[in-house]
């Protein structure tokens, strides 16, 4: 049996209910809004690419790059533009003196990675890198050692509080 389907632009869908479903148990009339059955996807295109992006980049900086100037890096996120043309990379260096030229390194052989991107992946063009120190790993260590010591203040000024009562 064959119920209509209202959407929010009033086109009518079909949908086959069958005996014992879901929809069979929960339909008291025959029209049911469109959002009901389609649900969004849980990540975007651009979220979809911009983690593969990130994952077939830290293959090639490991296995194929062979540069003395890099540093130890890792890259913590990859924003793209909503129509995928470019991308901006944030990396990790892991030793501070050498965070400038790792950066400049990386943003110098952005050609070799997005040719070699485009060979890994299945996408109708790859976008154009661009990389940027990521500070924030050392933001949330600077945040996690302030809540350190404010808790290790509370605990000695609640039990300086104890002693003297």
């Amino acid at each position: 049996m064959y119920y209509h389907v209202h959407s929010a632009s009033s086109k009518i869908l079909y949908c086959l209910r069958a005996p014992g479903s879901f929809l069979n148990s929960h339909l008291s009339r025959k029209t049911v809004s469109f959002k009901f059955f389609f649900m969004p996807r849980e990540f975007n295109r651009s979220q979809r690419m911009a983690e593969q992006i990130r994952r077939e980049l830290a293959e090639i900086v490991r296995d194929e790059l062979k540069d003395p100037r890099m540093g130890l890096c890792s890259f913590t996120a990859v924003k793209l533009t909503r129509d995928l043309s470019h991308a901006v990379v944030f990396c990790s260096v892991l030793d501070q003196a050498h965070r400038e030229e790792t950066i400049e390194t990386l943003n110098h052989a952005a050609g070799f990675f997005r040719s070699q991107i485009a060979s890994r992946i299945r996408a109708r063009s790859v976008p154009v890198l661009k990389f940027v120190n990521d500070d924030s790993v050392e933001r949330g260590a600077a945040m996690d050692e302030l809540i350190n010591k404010a808790i290790k203040s509370d605990k000695q000024h609640h039990n300086d509080s104890e002693s003297s009562s």
